[in-house]
């Protein structure tokens, strides 16, 4: 989940698209990946709790919300934000990484 904080202010670098007061969905979300494999995220609780704020879908860590906006930001724009912190990240990193669910660092 130390990813997610980066997702969002990739998103919130974009004022004219998205803001606190954004509504995210925080539904479920299927991704599909290579070799013809998907990646269905779940949140913690297990329950989809629907429309959601943008700032309650990070207050509460919510999944699949931050994976619906990262997939609309895009993820080569994430993953150019945080590897401009020095961050080492896979160079074709795969959707799981909006979670946090791929190792990082600095060195």
């Amino acid at each position: 989940s130390t990813i997610k904080p980066f997702v969002y202010l990739v998103a919130l670098a974009q004022p004219q698209q998205w803001s606190l007061a954004s509504v995210l969905d925080d539904e479920p979300i299927t991704v599909p990946l290579s070799g013809g494999r998907s990646w269905t995220p779940r949140n913690d609780d297990h329950i989809s709790h629907g429309p959601t704020l943008l700032v309650d879908a990070l207050a509460h860590s919510y999944n699949q919300a931050t994976v619906h906006l990262g997939m609309a930001v895009g993820l080569a724009r994430i993953h150019r934000f945080i590897t401009s912190f020095g961050l080492s990240v896979p160079i074709n990193p795969d959707p799981s990484l909006l979670l946090g669910a791929q190792d990082f660092s600095p060195y």
